[in-house]
């Protein structure tokens, strides 16, 4: 979505395969986070995506499986990047993650995965070890 020439919002949504209608759960939540991004910028400090919008849209696919224009259970992890000149915001839901290719050819994180595994992981209670291999056990 191109809200201006120097103001663009890349949003992914992954809907997740063991739930009911994955692809509509994603679609709406990709419409739906452009719709308040766009409608709504007074929903963060700099008019940017922010927690606020992915709230909403959360809320709003919670309130679509209510009225059943999406099928109960139907869910989705997402990942937006919003920029706006030389700034760069992320968020993601989920373990959609966010990567930004460094010039010398490296990767860099800049989301954080919202999974038990992950809180284990902060916990020091799971190894990166054990998030590869419940990675490749799916």
């Amino acid at each position: 979505m191109t809200c201006a020439i120097d103001d663009t919002l890349f949003v992914l949504a992954d809907g997740v395969a063991s739930s009911p209608a994955p692809g509509q759960a994603s679609r709406l939540a990709v419409t739906r986070l452009m719709h308040d991004v766009a409608r709504h910028p007074e929903a963060s400090f700099d008019g940017m995506v922010g927690a606020k919008h992915v709230r909403a849209t959360q809320r709003h696919l919670g309130e679509a499986a209510a009225k059943r224009a999406l099928a109960r259970g139907a869910s989705t992890t997402h990942v937006a990047a919003h920029v706006r000149r030389d700034v760069v915001t992320f968020v993601n839901t989920g373990d959609s993650r966010a990567y930004v290719l460094r010039s010398d050819g490296r990767f860099e994180r800049m989301s954080h995965d919202h999974t038990e595994l992950q809180r284990l992981r902060d916990e020091g209670q799971a190894s990166r070890a054990d998030a590869t291999r419940a990675s490749t056990t799916r």
